[in-house]
């Protein structure tokens, strides 16, 4: 039997199916993970860790800079603030990049919520948690979003609300706070978004073939994968499969959650019929979940106790808990340690009932003790500053020149960061990379290979492993250095790494990407390592001479000589080779002008090698169709076809009508 549909075509040889639109590994990475990082895929990091110690024992006033790209969500922010106190005191500014604004305005609603004085530790865990990982809401958090949308856009237009003392938003444009608000006005229940249709077409196009058995997939996937992972074994295989199933990660009792999470809906440029638009959607990850951003790693460690080789604990709790934790040690400036129970200890459970309203008295105590008429109170000397973009945009700003003492960048924007991130960093200063170990879609020798990589291509910009720091940050990250005079001597002499041009599947997803040109830039777009300067890749769209080169090499010569120039207009160089007389030109119209022999013939022979030799027609009966075609287009004769509505112009599922986000077909 053959079988054909609209997406596979299938033929069967020999009985095997073979598949004539396989895709690559790195467009299946894409179709999981999603072109907006609404969360992070990997646990959260101390930027303050191993930061050098100060010269004197006393406070120290130079600000301590941290930059964190493409980071997801705010796991990092939130554990730098409120672990501020273990370290010397010194001024904290973060600053915050993403190229989506939609990721922006999610940060600044989890730190709406985390500061929210109307909500207890509890509950503030649950909410925030909810917002963070879950596609649909209950009623009463759907008016909670929106209120705390219509609170952001004061925060942006009057500097008004709690916020106003820590976020700084004078580093965005005008335009780009415009486009804030928008989003911000988009999360009204007014708003249509249906995520629970967006999830299934993008679940679709990413099992294809296997979507009736998805649940089967999953489970090779945490138990083959996630199940080995450090830590990672606490994410409960029946939450994994309901996340990958529902969109529901955060579950704390049982409601009816029948609103969407309008902060999860974002635009995304794709092709309709060969136009570039843009079209709102769920464009998020829908393979990794959001239990390693602060479901898998915790300080506590009965929080990992097993009984009976099973977790008593859950992701759930563990994220639940890191939450409290953070508030807790921002108010009080020590680390939480839960009361213990000592039934449980013992393996026993017990059944009590909870007052909802309860609040955890020693947190509010101790908040209150310390700001009075405030429950929360915000850090001393700590500022966050959001920015829209990619590193490469602040190296020509002055204000950013050897500021950074702190770099964190996610495996997603090291095509944006690599190239020119040097002028950005402060002498010792240290760099945090996050490794592919612990994603999904890449096989374990592909993650390795990305991880060498990397550090090849930190390597080019002069950075030396940090074993200590590596270690300090635990798995998925990559630790450097840098130290201004060696990066000068490595910089000289190191060469390129030599990254292969073509993509397979053996070299993963991100090491496709890489192959691409897209990670650290050392590659062309023909696939070929970049000219160098001084040991420097030259990028795309900068000159050899540009700053790069020595000064004698960028002075031009008085006259200039044209090499190979064009044999018919002598002002160009010649670019092309005629087919046929071998003549070299610069252009189309030179072409066109060195002879007609040449052109008539060269259309002559196309026109016959595009049909069998059999049915080949006449090629002058095809020159007067031509004309005939012409002459009724210069008459003004409009073609009634192309003005004809279609049929499926409404159907989001016509086959015509197909959207390409990263090699994904919604």
């Amino acid at each position: 039997r053959s079988r054909t549909c609209r997406n596979v075509r299938c033929a069967f040889v020999t009985g095997v199916c073979l598949d004539l639109r396989m895709k690559t590994a790195f467009q299946t990475y894409l179709e999981g993970v999603g072109s907006h990082m609404f969360w992070g895929f990997s646990p959260a990091l101390d930027m303050q860790q191993l930061q050098p110690k100060p010269k004197s024992e006393f406070p120290s006033t130079d600000v301590y800079n941290v930059l964190c790209v493409n980071s997801g969500d705010v796991r990092h922010l939130l554990t730098t603030m409120c672990r501020m106190r273990r370290h010397t005191y010194r001024p904290v500014h973060m600053y915050m990049m993403d190229l989506s604004m939609e990721v922006l305005a999610r940060h600044l609603l989890l730190l709406a919520v985390f500061f929210d004085d109307t909500l207890g530790p509890r509950e503030t865990s649950e909410v925030f948690l909810e917002l963070f990982g879950n596609s649909r809401l209950t009623k009463k958090r759907a008016q909670y979003l929106e209120d705390k949308g219509n609170e952001l856009i004061r925060l942006l237009t009057n500097q008004e609300g709690p916020l106003a003392q820590i976020v700084d938003l004078s580093l965005m444009k005008f335009r780009e706070r415009d486009e804030l608000e928008t989003i911000f006005k988009s999360w009204r229940q007014t708003v249509p978004f249906d995520i629970d249709d967006w999830r299934d077409r993008r679940l679709r196009n990413y099992y294809e073939t296997r979507f009736d058995y998805r649940k089967n997939v999953i489970d090779w996937d945490y138990h083959m994968k996630i199940k080995d992972w450090d830590r990672c074994s606490i994410i409960h295989p029946t939450l994994f499969r309901e996340w990958r199933m529902t969109g529901m990660a955060y579950v704390f009792r049982e409601s009816s959650y029948t609103e969407a999470n309008r902060s999860l809906q974002s635009m995304s440029e794709g092709k309709r019929e060969g136009r570039s638009v843009l079209r709102r959607g769920y464009w998020g990850d829908i393979v990794q979940s959001p239990y390693f951003s602060l479901g898998v790693e915790c300080e506590h460690q009965p929080m990992y106790l097993k009984r009976s080789n099973q977790h008593t604990k859950s992701c759930i709790d563990v994220a639940a808990f890191n939450v409290v934790a953070m508030l807790h040690e921002l108010q009080t400036g020590e680390r939480y340690v839960p009361p213990e129970n000592p039934k449980e200890s013992k393996g026993e459970s017990r059944i009590e009932e909870i007052d909802e309203d309860e609040e955890d008295e020693g947190v509010v105590a101790c908040a209150a003790a310390a700001d009075g008429a405030r429950i929360k109170c915000l850090p001393e000397g700590f500022k966050i500053f959001f920015l829209d973009g990619a590193p490469p945009s602040l190296k020509n700003k002055k204000r950013f020149s050897k500021l950074f003492h702190r770099v964190y960048m996610a495996n997603s924007s090291l095509q944006h960061t690599l190239p020119a991130i040097n002028d950005l960093l402060a002498p010792q200063c240290h760099i945090t990379m996050e490794g592919a170990k612990w994603m999904l879609d890449i096989r374990k020798d592909s993650q390795k290979a990305f991880d060498e990589k990397v550090a090849a291509l930190a390597t080019v910009c002069g950075w030396s492993p940090d074993k200590e720091l590596t270690k300090a940050n635990g798995a998925p990250f990559l630790g450097f250095v840098y130290r201004e005079e060696e990066a000068a001597a490595i910089m000289a002499t190191a060469p390129a790494p030599a990254l292969p041009a073509g993509g397979g599947e053996a070299e993963g997803p991100l090491a496709d990407a890489a192959a691409e040109g897209s990670a650290a830039g050392v590659l062309g777009e023909d696939g070929q390592p970049l000219p160098e300067v001084d040991g420097v890749p030259v990028l795309s769209g900068q000159s050899k001479g540009d700053g790069s080169a020595p000064a004698a090499a960028q002075e031009e010569p008085a006259v200039k000589t044209i090499k190979d120039a064009c044999n018919v207009c002598s002002e160009k160089s010649a670019k092309y080779v005629c087919p046929r007389c071998s003549i070299k030109y610069c252009s189309a119209s030179c072409y066109s002008a060195h002879g007609a022999e040449c052109t008539t013939a060269f259309t002559d022979a196309q026109a016959q090698a595009a049909v069998p030799v059999d049915d080949a027609p006449d090629v002058s009966a095809l020159c007067s169709r031509v004309q005939v075609l012409a002459s009724t287009e210069n008459e003004g004769v409009e073609d009634e076809e192309e003005d004809k509505p279609s049929a499926d112009d409404d159907d989001p599922f016509a086959p015509k009508r197909r959207w390409k986000i990263g090699g994904s077909v919604v």
